[in-house]
């Protein structure tokens, strides 16, 4: 069994109505159901491998799912900063 190198994820989530910061959104690696919540400014670190996906999930918001290996290195052991923008899901009545 070969081990994949782990990366440190790290980003923010902003809401893409407005670019404030997506307060406490859920950040989860699906291949390993191991989850963060982002910090009051939208920000958050996580463990995952280059064949890993990211769920960022906020009430109100669409999903969205983001393959590590899609992410820019920033160097040998973290996958780049980057921004991370959500959409308001549309509410059905």
């Amino acid at each position: 069994l070969f081990s994949q190198k782990k990366f440190l994820v790290k980003g923010q989530i902003l809401c893409a109505d407005s670019t404030s910061p997506a307060s406490f959104a859920y950040v989860i690696n699906n291949t390993t159901h191991v989850g963060v919540i982002a910090d009051m400014n939208g920000s958050f670190q996580l463990v995952a491998t280059e064949s890993d996906s990211i769920l960022l999930k906020m009430l109100g918001y669409e999903n969205y799912n983001i393959r590590v290996s899609k992410l820019r290195n920033e160097n040998d052991s973290v996958k780049a900063y980057k921004k991370f923008y959500l959409k308001i899901s549309k509410i059905i009545f």
